[in-house]
């Protein structure tokens, strides 16, 4: 019996594992959304080092609508995001030159009672620039 409650503790974490894999070393986004997907036709509940996971690959990529994807269903789960997490999104924002965005996350982030952190400001001030050096 211990070993049948135990088992989707189990699965779950080879899950996480598998989907750090395939986002960190393979950077097969495809893959890894496939496999958050599934996840609930095995009765497991993505947790929240999963969640981060997508939404800081998408941000790396520069692809600000999957990121934006895997926060707003991180939230629809119940879960709260973090600063890393929003230091994510606004450095996504920079890379897809979307200023807009970069200072909507940036006051959602401190809505949220989150201090931002250096990286936050860092990235939400190139954010900005970049407007102002297309404006120039």
């Amino acid at each position: 019996l211990k070993i049948l409650l135990s088992a989707p503790k189990v699965l779950l974490k080879t899950c996480k594992r598998m989907l750090r894999s395939l986002l960190e070393v393979k950077k097969d986004f495809t893959s890894a959304t496939r496999l958050m997907s599934c996840l609930p036709a095995l009765g497991l509940q993505p947790n929240y080092a999963m969640y981060k996971g997508m939404v800081t690959a998408a941000a790396e990529e520069g692809n600000l609508e999957r990121a934006e994807t895997w926060f707003v269903q991180l939230k629809a789960d119940g879960l709260q995001p973090d600063s890393g997490v929003f230091v994510s999104l606004i450095k996504g924002c920079y890379k897809a030159k979307d200023s807009e965005s970069a200072l909507r996350y940036f006051n959602l982030m401190q809505g949220a009672n989150l201090k931002p952190t250096k990286s936050a400001y860092g990235f939400l001030i190139r954010s900005l620039a970049q407007d102002k050096e297309v404006d120039a």
